[in-house]
Protein backbone atom coordinates (compact mmCIF):
# COMPACT_ATOMS: atom_id res chain seq x y z
CA UNK A 1 0.00 0.00 0.00
CA UNK A 2 1.63 3.70 -0.88
CA UNK A 3 1.49 6.65 0.88
CA UNK A 4 -1.17 8.14 -1.27
CA UNK A 5 -3.39 5.27 -0.26
CA UNK A 6 -2.44 5.75 3.04
CA UNK A 7 -3.47 9.41 3.53
CA UNK A 8 -7.10 8.31 2.26
CA UNK A 9 -8.35 5.74 4.39
CA UNK A 10 -8.80 7.16 7.78
CA UNK A 11 -10.68 9.55 6.38
CA UNK A 12 -12.73 7.01 4.64
CA UNK A 13 -12.87 4.92 7.78
CA UNK A 14 -13.99 7.16 10.16
CA UNK A 15 -17.33 7.55 7.70
CA UNK A 16 -17.35 4.02 6.97
CA UNK A 17 -18.50 4.24 2.81
CA UNK A 18 -17.69 8.06 2.58
CA UNK A 19 -19.90 9.63 0.16
CA UNK A 20 -17.16 11.23 -2.49
CA UNK A 21 -17.46 14.33 -3.35
CA UNK A 22 -19.21 15.64 -5.98
CA UNK A 23 -20.41 12.03 -6.93
CA UNK A 24 -20.37 11.22 -10.44
CA UNK A 25 -22.39 8.64 -12.16
CA UNK A 26 -20.67 6.17 -14.22
CA UNK A 27 -22.94 5.01 -16.83
CA UNK A 28 -21.55 5.03 -20.20
CA UNK A 29 -17.85 5.70 -18.93
CA UNK A 30 -15.13 3.56 -20.01
CA UNK A 31 -11.85 2.41 -19.41
CA UNK A 32 -9.11 5.60 -20.21
CA UNK A 33 -11.81 7.95 -19.27
CA UNK A 34 -10.92 10.01 -15.79
CA UNK A 35 -13.06 10.77 -12.51
CA UNK A 36 -12.63 13.42 -10.47
CA UNK A 37 -13.59 13.49 -7.05
CA UNK A 38 -13.18 16.63 -5.09
CA UNK A 39 -9.20 18.00 -5.84
CA UNK A 40 -8.01 14.30 -7.44
CA UNK A 41 -8.80 12.93 -10.87
CA UNK A 42 -8.60 9.11 -11.08
CA UNK A 43 -8.54 6.85 -14.31
CA UNK A 44 -11.25 4.54 -15.50
CA UNK A 45 -9.64 1.39 -15.55
CA UNK A 46 -12.99 -0.89 -15.95
CA UNK A 47 -16.94 0.00 -15.02
CA UNK A 48 -20.48 -1.46 -15.32
CA UNK A 49 -23.68 -0.20 -14.97
CA UNK A 50 -23.43 1.41 -11.83
CA UNK A 51 -19.63 0.64 -10.50
CA UNK A 52 -16.08 1.45 -11.43
CA UNK A 53 -12.74 0.10 -10.86
CA UNK A 54 -10.34 3.64 -10.25
CA UNK A 55 -6.91 4.28 -10.19
CA UNK A 56 -5.09 7.01 -9.08
CA UNK A 57 -2.58 7.69 -11.47
CA UNK A 58 -0.23 9.68 -9.18
CA UNK A 59 0.84 6.98 -7.44
CA UNK A 60 4.31 6.48 -6.22
CA UNK A 61 6.96 4.80 -8.87
CA UNK A 62 6.21 0.39 -8.76
CA UNK A 63 3.10 1.13 -6.60
CA UNK A 64 -0.50 0.63 -7.83
CA UNK A 65 -3.15 2.06 -6.13
CA UNK A 66 -6.55 0.66 -7.18
CA UNK A 67 -9.85 1.86 -5.26
CA UNK A 68 -13.64 0.77 -5.95
CA UNK A 69 -16.23 3.73 -6.83
CA UNK A 70 -19.62 2.04 -5.83
CA UNK A 71 -22.87 3.80 -5.27
CA UNK A 72 -21.29 7.61 -4.98
CA UNK A 73 -18.22 6.25 -2.46
CA UNK A 74 -14.63 5.66 -2.83
CA UNK A 75 -13.12 2.32 -1.29
CA UNK A 76 -9.64 1.55 -1.20
CA UNK A 77 -9.01 -1.64 -3.02
CA UNK A 78 -7.45 -3.33 -0.07
CA UNK A 79 -8.74 -6.21 2.00
CA UNK A 80 -7.60 -4.92 5.47
CA UNK A 81 -9.43 -1.75 4.93
CA UNK A 82 -12.64 -3.33 3.04
CA UNK A 83 -12.98 -5.62 6.51
CA UNK A 84 -12.92 -2.45 8.47
CA UNK A 85 -15.45 -0.84 6.62
CA UNK A 86 -18.81 -0.10 9.01
CA UNK A 87 -22.30 -1.00 8.04
CA UNK A 88 -20.94 -4.23 5.62
CA UNK A 89 -21.49 -7.77 6.27
CA UNK A 90 -18.47 -8.70 6.75
CA UNK A 91 -18.93 -12.69 7.23
CA UNK A 92 -20.80 -12.28 3.37
CA UNK A 93 -17.95 -10.07 1.81
CA UNK A 94 -15.14 -13.00 2.99
CA UNK A 95 -17.26 -15.60 1.70
CA UNK A 96 -16.59 -13.91 -1.52
CA UNK A 97 -13.55 -12.81 -1.44
CA UNK A 98 -12.49 -16.70 -0.39
CA UNK A 99 -15.24 -18.44 -3.41
CA UNK A 100 -13.91 -15.49 -6.11
CA UNK A 101 -10.29 -15.37 -5.50
CA UNK A 102 -9.88 -12.22 -5.75
CA UNK A 103 -6.62 -10.72 -6.84
CA UNK A 104 -5.93 -7.57 -5.62
CA UNK A 105 -3.79 -5.62 -8.97
CA UNK A 106 -6.69 -7.59 -11.48
CA UNK A 107 -9.23 -4.65 -12.74
CA UNK A 108 -11.61 -7.45 -13.67
CA UNK A 109 -11.30 -9.07 -10.31
CA UNK A 110 -11.90 -5.87 -8.46
CA UNK A 111 -14.21 -5.22 -10.94
CA UNK A 112 -16.35 -8.62 -9.55
CA UNK A 113 -15.97 -7.33 -5.91
CA UNK A 114 -17.19 -3.58 -6.66
CA UNK A 115 -20.70 -5.12 -8.00
CA UNK A 116 -20.91 -7.51 -5.30
CA UNK A 117 -20.58 -4.26 -3.00
CA UNK A 118 -23.05 -2.98 -4.78
CA UNK A 119 -25.93 -5.63 -4.55
CA UNK A 120 -24.89 -5.51 -0.85
CA UNK A 121 -26.50 -2.41 -0.29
Amino acid sequence: MNKITKLAIPALLALGLSQGAGAQDVKGMKAGDSLKMGETAYEVVSTSDSTAVLHLPDAEEGKTAYFLYVGGNLIPADKKDLMNLKDIDKSALFAFLRDNRTKWEEPQSLQALADFLAKMK
